[in-house]
């Protein structure tokens, strides 16, 4: 078995080195290299980190894959996929920066656990590597995993996700990152992603909103996650339903077909607050049209709204696309080993 989330490499000083304390006393941000790699697109943010925590983004680089690259979300072509990275890389001018990719949401399995409070993170891993063989349909030596702890123990019990995937799909992505030049640091999972981008959208949500529906709209599939009070509840995602015909009325339909699957198989039947992410989701109509359907509150996500942006980029046409770069993003949120 193998831990989902790849780790950094610390070295000691050598003897002899002169500490720069002028770096050591005044920090510089770092940088992550975020790719949301989707099935028809390649999307690379380079986000700055400051010391006071707010995320800045410095370059910005989407562009539609070679096709054949990706099929259902693996991939498949990877030399084309290379050049393509390599380019991003070249572009953003970000060459040996740590960078951060997911793996799709379909692709893992992630539980709730509830484990003793008092158990320590090295006590934790040995019982999960006992608790995988139970909860996880596939042989140990195929899968990738890992555990966080969710919030503080108020009991005898701490509420722990433990998640686990495929080898091949981190495998694959940690390889093309690292023949890219980068260094990776963070493998995610997508619907984990988006949950921490909800983050990035609390000055679109009314202090009255508990429970928060994201919807993220893909080229070719469409997931609804339900946020509460930072917490997972529920997420899917299915193939996006074809309407060419009527595009408008045919998302409206699939969406509200996945609300009530929600309320049917939960404890809720209700949301708050319904936020729209993703392609298509600025098409004409679109959240008027879902927001007479679902009875809901609806907005486009904007979460450039708390992030800074660098003075070269064109901030008008990067916010314009706001709605397109939330599984991007989430990927900065979530980076405790970057902040």
């Amino acid at each position: 078995m193998q831990r989902l989330t790849t780790g950094a490499v610390c070295a000691r000083r050598p003897q002899g080195v002169v500490i720069n304390w002028q770096r050591w006393l005044l920090p510089r941000p770092r940088a992550l290299l975020c790719i949301d790699l989707s099935a028809t697109h390649l999307t690379v943010l380079r986000v700055e980190r400051s010391v006071a925590s707010t995320l800045s983004i410095k370059g910005f680089y989407r562009q539609p894959l070679t096709a054949g690259a990706v099929v259902e979300r693996q991939i498949v072509e990877f030399e084309p996929l290379l050049e393509q990275l390599r380019t991003a890389v070249q572009t953003l001018d970000a060459a040996g920066c740590e960078a951060a990719i997911a793996v799709p949401t379909a692709a893992a399995i992630s539980k709730r656990l509830e484990l003793p409070a008092q158990f320590s993170d090295e006590q934790l891993e040995e019982l999960l590597g006992f608790e995988i063989e139970q909860h996880i349909p596939y042989p140990a030596d195929e899968i990738c995993w890992d555990f966080q702890r969710l919030g503080s123990a108020d009991g005898a019990l701490n509420p722990v996700q433990l998640v686990a995937c495929r080898r091949e799909y981190v495998e694959s992505r940690e390889a093309l990152l690292l023949a890219a030049g980068l260094q990776p640091i963070l493998v995610d999972v997508e619907n984990l992603s988006l949950q921490r981008a909800v983050t990035l959208l609390q000055h679109q949500l009314p202090d009255s909103a508990q429970v928060v529906a994201l919807v993220d709209i893909g080229e070719h599939s469409l997931t609804l996650a339900v946020i509460m009070a930072g917490e997972l509840l529920y997420s899917r995602e299915k193939p996006r339903a074809s309407a060419a015909a009527l595009p408008t009325q045919g998302l409206v339909e699939q969406i509200g077909r996945e609300l009530q699957f929600f309320y049917a198989s939960s404890p809720y039947n209700f949301v708050d607050q319904l936020l729209v992410a993703g392609v298509d989701a600025d098409q004409p109509q679109l959240l008027t049209t879902l927001a007479q359907s679902s009875g809901l509150n609806c907005q486009l996500a904007d979460p450039l709204a708390a992030v800074k942006l660098a003075d070269a980029l064109d901030s008008a046409v990067l916010r314009s696309q706001g709605f397109l770069l939330l599984p991007a993003l989430g990927l900065a949120v979530g980076s405790e080993k970057w902040s």
